[in-house]
């Protein structure tokens, strides 16, 4: 994997993040009902989010690490 297009799809990944969980893009989803996990879906929503983020962190710190290592 080039490390250029996955920092390219990280880029991308947290322009979408951060329109999905402000007004507007967090509208569709603003309601109370259905709960996941106990939270309001809303919040699921959000969370949902933050949890991608952490795994797009995770592939990227991968990749960089074995181009690091290729590197050397």
């Amino acid at each position: 994997m080039d490390v250029r297009w996955v920092r390219r799809g990280a880029a991308l990944f947290f322009v979408l993040f951060v329109l999905a969980v402000v007004w507007p893009g967090v509208i569709p989803f603003n309601r109370f009902q259905p709960q996941i996990l106990g939270l309001p879906f809303v919040m699921f929503w959000i969370a949902l989010w933050v949890f991608a983020s952490f795994l797009v962190l995770l592939v990227v710190d991968r990749v960089e690490g074995k181009a690091r290592e290729r590197r050397d």
